[in-house]
């Protein structure tokens, strides 16, 4: 279960608008998105709580008062009001009320379970994969044998795979459980710039409650859309109420694989060879490529939209000719940032 919360704001003053609110909201900790609703569904604002806060008569006095909205946020399951609002409250720009408080159910989630007594990649680490890939509703499997981990994805019962662990002779504990957003890619024909058009996209997308972030890609006329939603449908019509049509593509031809499990944990010979002699035979400027589906433009292409929106990609940026991405834990050869070749 996810909090929801939903908060009604006066600002004090027009120097002071909602939208920059939002957006100081937006960068709290525990908050993973913020929503303002349209003017139409706003609630009639409290007289007895803006009596309260001895500020009613001096709005209606002034002739021109501020706009008054509501606003929606979700956050971890330790989100707290009280607590977010203190530094908002104390800046004295607003006035901010909870006028509702509520759970919203999501069971998608990305598990960590720790197997301590793994001893090896190949038969304990396979043997542990394979127990937890047949359990109900497992999207994907990653091993971290290294952490001694098992990373799973879906919307799996997380004693059913415990259980599922325990029956192939390993006990294993939660490392942790995290909700989990899920991922649309859309096709958008009249995507044509960033300006006028992407900023109207983008703005009522951003409105539909869930959306936590989101990436125009006008070179392909794509976007890409995180979202705690169970379908796209509130994001194609509230495209369409601003004058696009959206198609939805499958996350899988974007190319960034959720399954992360090889099917090797060590790469052949003749993988090694062909990965090497495509990298020297294959020329692409990284931009556009004359070559119709090409894996390295592709994968250029989907690493720099997964950097932007925090995705997670299998693999070394510079493999797809950008930066290493490995971390300190790097084991490229000739890395130019941990493992210089001179």
């Amino acid at each position: 279960m996810m909090p929801r919360v939903v908060l009604q704001i006066k600002p004090y003053t027009r120097s002071m608008s909602v939208e920059t609110i939002v957006a100081i909201l937006a960068t709290m900790s525990e908050i993973r998105s913020v929503h303002m609703v349209p003017d139409s569904s706003a609630l009639p604002f409290s007289t007895e709580s803006a009596s309260e806060s001895g500020t009613l008569a001096t709005s209606c006095s002034s002739g021109a008062t501020p706009s008054l909205r509501r606003i929606i946020v979700r956050g971890d399951k330790s989100l707290d009001p009280d607590i977010f609002l203190i530094s908002l409250r104390n800046l004295n720009v607003a006035e901010i009320n909870v006028i509702e408080q509520t759970l919203t159910a999501w069971t998608r989630k990305e598990v960590v379970l720790r197997v301590p007594d793994m001893m090896c990649p190949g038969n304990c680490g396979s043997s542990v994969l394979n127990a937890v890939r047949i359990v109900d509703k497992v999207e994907a499997v990653k091993l971290r044998f290294e952490h001694r981990q098992v990373v799973i994805r879906g919307d799996m019962n997380v004693d059913e795979l415990s259980a599922a662990v325990l029956d192939v002779g390993f006990d294993s504990e939660v490392a942790a459980e995290t909700p989990l957003p899920r991922r649309f890619r859309f096709r958008v024909d009249d995507l044509s710039d960033v300006g006028l058009n992407g900023v109207k996209l983008e703005e009522a997308l951003r409105a539909v409650e869930g959306v936590e972030n989101l990436v125009l890609l006008t070179d392909r006329v794509e976007v890409l859309v995180v979202a705690m939603l169970l379908d796209p449908t509130p994001l194609v019509k509230a495209a369409g109420r601003v004058g696009f049509k959206m198609l939805e593509l499958s996350e899988e031809a974007w190319g960034i694989p959720v399954e992360v499990v090889p099917s090797s944990l060590v790469p052949s010979t003749r993988e090694k060879t062909n990965i090497k002699e495509y990298q020297q035979n294959h020329k692409c400027n990284m931009r556009i490529c004359p070559q119709i589906g090409c894996p390295r433009y592709m994968t250029t292409v989907a690493h720099t939209a997964a950097l932007a929106v925090g995705w997670a990609v299998p693999g070394c940026g510079m493999y797809s000719g950008g930066e290493c991405t490995c971390g300190d834990n790097c084991k490229c050869d000739g890395c130019p940032e941990h493992n210089p070749a001179s």
